[in-house]
C-alpha cells in the first residue's frame, strides 16, 4: 500500500511539473519560406496556461549555443496570447501586417536541414 501511493505522489508531482514547464509552447516555425512569400525565420510561441507569463529574458537558441534571441523586458503573454520572434522585421511586417505582436531582429537564421530550437526562461531551465 505504501509503494502504491508513493508511486501515485511520484506521478503527481511529475505531472505537475510537465504541466507547469509546458505552458508556453513554441507553436510554429518558419525556416524555409517559399520565394513568393519570403517573410524570412521567424519562430511562435503561445501561452497555454490560464495565467499571465511575464517572458522577459528569456532566450531561444537553435543548435549553436553562440545564437541567441533574448526577449526584451516588459515582455509577457495572457492566457491564449502568442507572441512571434522574427528573423527580418520589415519583410514580415509587409505580408503580415495584422501581426502586431511580433519582437525581432533574431539575427540567426533556422536551418533548412533541420536543427534544435530550444527555449529557456530567464532562470535558464
Amino acid at each position: 500500500m505504501y509503494t502504491r501511493l508513493l508511486s501515485l505522489l511520484t506521478l503527481l508531482f511529475a505531472l505537475s511539473f510537465t504541466t507547469a514547464a509546458q505552458t508556453i509552447v513554441i507553436n510554429e516555425i518558419n525556416y524555409n519560406s517559399p520565394s513568393d512569400i519570403d517573410s524570412d525565420d521567424w519562430l511562435e510561441l503561445i501561452n497555454a496556461s490560464a495565467s499571465t507569463i511575464n517572458i522577459s529574458g528569456w532566450i531561444i537558441k537553435d543548435s549553436n549555443d553562440d545564437n541567441e534571441f533574448v526577449f526584451p523586458a516588459g515582455t509577457s503573454l495572457t492566457p491564449g496570447a502568442y507572441i512571434v520572434a522574427v528573423n527580418d522585421v520589415n519583410k514580415f511586417d509587409s505580408l503580415f501586417a495584422g501581426v502586431t505582436n511580433r519582437v525581432g531582429p533574431v539575427e540567426f537564421n533556422f536551418s533548412n536541414g533541420g536543427e534544435l530550437v530550444r527555449l529557456y526562461n530567464s532562470s535558464g531551465g
